[in-house]
């Protein structure tokens, strides 16, 4: 196998050249200008994969915190990826976003020092959302 893992994505109508990680195939497909994606969405696209011999498929739905949140479509995990830069507030105000969660990454972390962001308030808003939710930062 060359490409050690494959993103499917939804691909806003005007998107700019993204990085990717290096060995990694990309399949980005157009659904139609819906706001996330569905279970249909991915059955309809999946089909042009070579699952067998892949070992992992990530599944990356852009968009804003709540839609996606709201629809499953197929995963074994479910991964949030929530920038310092939002503010601490967003598990408060989008609980469902990290409720679904079966892991928040926590990034640009090596902003904080520069940012007027409670790490401890953020962390208790995270917990209230979802108790024990696994986080890596």
């Amino acid at each position: 196998m060359d490409e050690p893992f494959t993103l499917l994505e939804r691909v806003p109508k005007v998107e700019g050249a993204l990085p990717r990680p290096a060995g990694a195939g990309e399949h980005g497909r157009g659904f139609g200008g819906e706001c996330h994606l569905g279970a249909n969405m991915i059955r309809s696209g999946i089909s042009a994969f070579p699952l067998s011999e892949m070992d992992v498929l990530i599944i990356e739905d852009v968009g804003n915190r709540m839609c996606p949140a709201e629809f499953e479509v197929g995963e074994d995990v479910r991964v949030t990826v929530y920038s310092v830069t939002e503010g601490e507030e967003r598990p408060f105000k989008y609980p469902i976003t990290f409720r679904s969660a079966d892991l928040v990454l926590v990034n640009k972390v090596d902003l904080l020092e520069h940012l007027d962001f409670d790490l401890d308030q953020f962390l208790g808003y995270l917990d209230a959302a979802k108790p024990g939710v696994e986080r890596v930062m």
